[in-house]
């Protein structure tokens, strides 16, 4: 829940942003009630594991142990057919070719 909150900086005020002078009838209030009914109808807060949470708190935890903290598993299994590619490599390429395609102005002999 902490990761949700937000500092009173980023809160803005919503004045200007709704129109002014909208009249919502009785059917779109109780539409919208009903709607939030079943999202919230199944949901305990205290049944909810955040397994970043858990991972962090064991890591912390063996560290001020001085043990190695855990790893996650160094292998995972790609589906068949899957295809392994090296994202720097990818980004990489894209930024050559976005600079051949578009050079700077300022690359540009002037008149």
């Amino acid at each position: 829940m902490l990761q949700t909150l937000l500092w009173p900086d980023e809160i803005r005020s919503a004045a200007g942003i709704a129109p002014e002078g909208v009249q919502l009838r009785p059917k779109e209030i109780a539409l919208a009630r009903s709607l939030m009914d079943a999202v919230t109808e199944d949901f305990h807060i205290e049944a909810e594991h955040d397994q970043y949470a858990h991972a962090l708190e064991q890591v912390v935890e063996a560290r001020l142990a001085g043990i190695e903290p855990p790893h996650a598993p160094k292998s995972r299994v790609l589906p068949p057919g899957g295809t392994v590619m090296d994202l720097m490599t990818v980004l990489e390429r894209a930024l050559a070719d976005a600079q051949e395609q578009h050079p700077k102005t300022s690359d540009v002999a002037m008149p």
